[in-house]
């Protein structure tokens, strides 16, 4: 189970009547607190009543991954909350998928499709084709007219072109832009079907869109089509991949390592330390406007007195960026700056207001954070790198 909650959460969870509890999907991850737990314990216990037997085959995991409150300065969350439901083999294997908070009827029809699927690849080896006949025709018999007529194509053109591929290839799906295409080619017809389905506006009401997503039936054909082109990927490795298709963004990691980050920060203390935000999709902190081309000494100085005031932008940020030291500067991702802030007791910072967080300085002999943000002129951080060169080499 995969939500949308402050993924560095601390409350535990607890297990419900007969059911195992692992922490999360990788190891060494402290158990959450999740928004829906109840609703699936709840759904978890009468499906328990339906098939006893679930209780020695069910191993529940459940893993926050949203956005921490340390990074919008501990504000109340405004976010529509979340969930996926994958229910995976014994070794990882993804064998069924959920979008929303099920009952205990969609947890049985999941277990039942995800026991159907594993059935179907115990019988295959690796130079079998995939996804097998059986899984795609259980879904084109499910899904509705205009789902069925783009199923087909994505099965003719899956793969590169091949409708078939072997079981080997899975492991290349969602290590390149397969996944994100096959996300795009569903996103208009998914989209299509919500608004006639639930009178969405135009452009789309996407708080809206992910409040009605917290029932399975609102992306049930959505799962119908992609289950059968991605089951067995491994979703121990690839889970953050899958989720940023579902949601459109990226979810947060509590497994990223920030001792690295931690021993950078102490292993010069006399020297400040900057350390540039990386945005998914963006290009480097040290450019104002993400994929702005600037050409180097092209014109010459003509050339650069006649640019756009955002060409100089660009330029001064670019021209701030390189000025700091190399061994003072590091690319790090929000997930690492909340946990920094977390493991150091420092304050809540806000990541995007009152514009996007760019950098974030540590000062030496000091624990107070600098912030430097996208509308702010780059002769700031300028000065402070040049600031800082010279208090550190004094002698420059």
């Amino acid at each position: 189970m995969l939500t949308n909650d402050d993924f560095l959460g601390q409350a535990p969870v607890k297990a419900a009547p007969g059911v195992r509890l692992v922490s999360a999907i990788k190891p060494g991850v402290v158990r959450h607190s999740v928004w829906c737990q109840r609703s699936i314990a709840n759904a978890l216990r009468r499906a328990q009543e339906v098939r006893p037997g679930l209780s020695n085959e069910l191993v529940v995991s459940y893993l926050p991954a949203g956005e921490p409150r340390l990074l919008h300065a501990a504000r109340s969350e405004t976010t529509a909350k979340r969930v996926i439901v994958m229910c995976c083999s014994s070794d990882d294997r993804l064998l069924g998928l959920l979008v929303g908070v099920p009952s205990h009827d969609d947890l049985l029809a999941l277990i039942e499709d995800s026991q159907e699927a594993a059935l179907i690849a115990s019988f295959a080896d690796q130079n079998s084709v995939w996804p097998d006949q059986a899984l795609a025709d259980r879904s084109r018999q499910r899904l509705p007219r205009r789902w069925r007529f783009l199923f087909d194509q994505l099965l003719t053109n899956h793969a590169g072109g091949k409708a078939r591929f072997t079981r080997q290839d899975l492991a290349e799906i969602v290590t390149t832009t397969h996944l994100a295409s096959l996300s795009q080619t569903l996103w208009p017809v998914y989209l299509k079907d919500c608004q006639q389905r639930f009178a969405l506006e135009l452009p789309v009401d996407t708080q809206r869109l992910i409040t009605v997503e917290q029932h399975c039936e609102t992306r049930s054909d959505w799962c119908q089509t992609m289950i059968p082109l991605i089951a067995g990927v491994d979703v121990k490795q690839h889970w953050t991949g899958l989720t940023k298709v579902i949601w459109g963004v990226d979810p947060y990691d509590r497994n990223r390592e920030i001792d690295s980050l931690l021993q950078w920060l102490k292993a010069a203390p006399d020297r400040a330390r900057f350390m540039a935000i990386a945005v998914p999709g963006d290009a480097v902190p040290g450019d104002a406007v993400p994929g702005d081309a600037v050409p180097g000494d092209a014109g010459g100085r003509e050339w650069f007195e006649n640019m756009p005031l955002e060409t100089h932008v660009v330029t001064r940020w670019r021209e701030a960026h390189q000025s700091i030291d190399v061994e003072d500067l590091r690319m790090i991702k929000p997930a690492e700056l909340a946990m920094w802030i977390q493991h150091d007791q420092l304050p809540a910072v806000d990541l995007n207001l009152p514009s996007r967080l760019r950098y974030v300085i540590v000062e030496p002999g000091q624990q107070r954070m600098r912030l430097i943000r996208q509308t702010e002129s780059p002769n700031r951080l300028l000065k402070l790198a040049e600031k800082f060169s010279s208090q550190a080499n004094p002698n420059k």
